[in-house]
């Protein structure tokens, strides 16, 4: 949450960043509009009306303005993580168990002794044992498993990256879902995690920071998510080819994209014919035969 500041002339000029624990929504009875109750650490209470306020939402339903806490939403997946890795690290700290069995004739001081010599051969041998006559040692197995972390992190893993709308290869989890090419899972990522946080930014922006001098301008923000989706060397030389031969980049365009110097007559469109300035007259056009020259040439 962000409220808006504005200066002598009404006008938005700066934004300050709030803590959304210290914010509380309301509705005009009357009016049913929105505004804004936040909770100073002084004690002070300010009401903010609306358009005053940048509210950004993670996950939020159609009908709601109030948003939901991914970490909220994450918390039993979390506990329950906790819990799993409390449980498997107990086990790992719990000293060896053995069970003794001795044949049914041994007294209770026989039985006593076995015990103490077994407790002190075991401690003076760093855990090595020797298996006597009339007496079988048999460990007893430990709950400890650890495929149970890793399926455990695995799981944790998938639902941050589902609250968050991220591809599951971002967190290293295991996924069924497959990308044969990088550009494939930057497109998904644009598309199922950006390009919601940034139509977001772009409402609330065009609504509460423009001026009504700005909408009478057309102007508008918008976010450049382009230079995201650049493809491999190959991909991206066909996608500048047929853009130049087809008029809507120029050459200078793509050589600021590629972080080269401008030519000169490099912003003049061309198109295809082959490849004359837009503005050339029809008659001036002349294509040519593989082998003819240029009137210029001759």
């Amino acid at each position: 949450m962000c409220i808006r500041d504005r200066d002598i002339y009404h006008q938005p000029s700066k934004l300050f960043l709030l803590n959304p624990n210290v914010v509380e929504m309301l509705i005009e009875n009357q009016s049913r509009e929105l505004y804004y109750s936040i909770h100073a650490a002084t004690g002070n209470k300010l009401i903010v009306h609306n358009m005053d306020m940048l509210h950004f939402k993670h996950i939020v339903a159609s009908n709601m303005v109030q948003g939901i806490s991914p970490i909220d939403v994450l918390k039993n997946t979390t506990d329950f993580d906790n819990a799993v890795r409390t449980f498997n690290l107990t086990e790992m700290q719990k000293p060896d168990s053995f069970m003794l069995k001795y044949g049914s004739n041994v007294g209770k001081e026989k039985r006593q002794q076995v015990l103490e010599d077994f407790k002190q051969y075991y401690e003076e041998n760093g855990g090595i044992l020797f298996q006597e006559p009339g007496v079988e040692i048999e460990p007893l197995p430990k709950k400890y498993v650890s495929e149970d972390i890793v399926a455990s992190e695995n799981l944790t893993r998938e639902r941050v990256a589902n609250v968050f709308q991220l591809p599951s290869v971002f967190l290293n989890a295991r996924s069924n879902t497959n990308f044969a090419k990088n550009e494939e899972l930057n497109r998904f990522y644009l598309q199922h995690t950006l390009l919601p946080i940034v139509k977001q930014y772009e409402e609330e922006f065009n609504r509460k920071l423009l001026t009504k001098t700005d909408r009478e301008k057309n102007r508008y923000f918008k976010f450049n998510v382009k230079s995201y989706l650049r493809a491999d060397s190959a991909t991206q030389a066909e996608v500048y080819f047929k853009a130049v031969r087809s008029g809507y980049y120029t050459i200078n365009d793509i050589r600021e994209w590629e972080d080269l110097p401008p030519v000169e007559g490099g912003d003049k469109p061309l198109i295809s014919g082959d490849l004359y300035p837009i503005d050339t007259p029809l008659e001036l056009r002349k294509s040519l035969k593989g082998g003819d020259k240029n009137v210029n040439e001759s």
